[in-house]
């Protein structure tokens, strides 16, 4: 497509769903280093996206905060929510088997604020790429990471 420059990550919901699954939530971490690699550099600051992404829980208020009030001519969302909702469902991890595969849900929040960031690349940059196509690389964790996601998911049902 075109030349121009997306102001935040873009990728399509049933990339970042298909993708989030695969990787059993570590693409959720990958959207937020993307994003504010964007940020770093559209704004020219001095922080360190791959810190931010280590201290996901304590940024990830932030960056949504970010998207939500970077139109004027949107609608906001409640960052505090979907980051609240997100640091939530990421943690579900922690719980016990079965129940620690709720985790997978993760990218729900992110489906929200994908949505917006989709309108504001739209509005900004129409012709930047719309990333909705898995690359090789995107293909690879699938086919690696779908069926160790199909035996995560068998393996939470045995009995010990």
């Amino acid at each position: 497509m075109g030349d121009q420059k997306p102001i935040f990550f873009p990728v399509s919901k049933t990339k970042l769903v298909v993708m989030s699954i695969s990787t059993l939530s570590m693409y959720d971490l990958y959207w937020f280093y993307k994003n504010w690699k964007l940020v770093k550099n559209r704004e020219n600051l001095e922080l360190k996206p791959f810190w931010r992404v280590f201290f996901a829980y304590f940024y990830c208020h932030s960056m949504f905060d970010r998207i939500s009030n970077y139109s004027a001519s949107s609608p906001r969302f409640d960052s505090f929510v979907v980051a609240a909702f997100w640091i939530i469902v990421f943690l579900l991890w922690q719980l016990p088997d079965p129940y620690s595969l709720l985790a997978t849900f993760s990218f729900f929040p992110l489906l929200i604020v994908q949505g917006y960031v989709s309108q504001i690349n739209q509005e900004h940059s129409p012709d930047s790429n719309s990333n909705n196509s898995f690359s090789k690389w995107n293909i690879l964790a699938i086919v690696i990471g779908g069926p160790l996601f199909a035996l995560t998911i068998f393996a939470s049902f045995i009995p010990v």
